[in-house]
Order: C-alpha cells, then sequence, then structure tokens
C-alpha cells in the first residue's frame, strides 16, 4: 500500500512533536474545553488528555464533551455553556 503511513514519519513526529508541546499548562486564567465526540480534526482521545493535562496542571478549567457533534458543530452548540462560564468568572472579578 503505498497510501500508508511509512515508517520514515515516527521518526518525524520524534523530533516536532516536543516543539509543538505548550511550554506550561499552568496558566493564570480560567480555560474552558469543549469537545465533540464525533470529532476528527482533532482525535478525540488527544483532546482529554490535554483536558485532563490542564487540570493536572492546577489551572482551573471546566471540560464539556458534546455528544454526537464534530468539530465545527461544537463550537456553536458549546455557547449554551461557554458564555456562562465567562460570565461567571467576569462576575468574580
Amino acid at each position: 500500500l503505498n497510501n500508508s503511513i511509512k515508517p520514515e514519519i515516527w521518526k518525524l513526529f520524534q523530533e516536532i512533536l516536543p516543539k509543538m508541546a505548550y511550554p506550561t499548562l499552568n496558566i493564570m486564567h480560567p480555560v474552558f474545553i469543549g469537545i465533540g465526540d464525533n470529532d476528527i480534526n482533532v482525535p478525540v482521545l488527544m483532546q482529554r488528555y490535554f483536558a485532563e493535562d490542564v487540570d493536572i496542571s492546577g489551572t482551573i478549567s471546566e471540560v464539556h464533551i458534546y455528544p454526537r457533534l464534530d468539530h465545527s458543530a461544537t463550537l456553536n452548540y458549546s455557547l449554551r455553556d461557554s458564555v456562562p462560564f465567562v460570565q461567571h468568572i467576569m462576575r468574580a472579578i
């Protein structure tokens, strides 16, 4: 199969992935994370690990999983949760 991932890609991943990492996940402002469980753009498992790492870092975060939504649909649907999240944070300032 000429369209499958070639073994050389793993060497490339080993080189570039550390450079793509966030310098820290411990940030001073709260973070809202919305994940569509039908997302094909960003692997759902990767998003869940990211959300877990944000929480472990000590950053205040709120995570919502949206069943049957893809990457784009999650944005609009998540407004029902993200807007109150932001309003709550702003009232607390």
